[in-house]
């Protein structure tokens, strides 16, 4: 006999934990960005983030998570003043994806 399917609001539930949890590593990581912290464990959840919401049915989010991703990427090869202003462009990024889960958790 096949089992039945997951219980949707179950996954839901640990997809907005783990994203929560992202948003909070990546909040923690920006300001690091300006003075050469390590890029790759943010690039690291954007990526998982970015995979999770498109698998959830949450474009808006997954896009937000790419977008994210293609920042850390080009943080990775910066400079000084360049990483300093990825790093206030993530920190907006971050705020929309703040925005994002919001709305995903509210059901919207």
């Amino acid at each position: 006999m096949p089992e039945p399917p997951p219980d949707r609001e179950f996954l839901l539930s640990i997809f907005l934990m783990e994203a929560w949890d992202t948003v909070s590593i990546l909040e923690e990581g920006a300001p690091g960005l300006s003075s050469g912290g390590d890029v790759e464990p943010l690039l690291v959840v954007a990526h998982r983030l970015r995979g999770a919401a498109a698998l959830h049915g949450f474009p808006g989010v997954a896009a937000e998570a790419t977008a994210i991703e293609d920042m850390l990427e080009r943080a990775a090869a910066a400079g000084a003043a360049e990483r300093a202003d990825i790093a206030v462009a993530l920190g907006h990024a971050v705020t929309r994806l703040r925005d994002g889960l919001d709305r995903a958790s509210a059901g919207d």
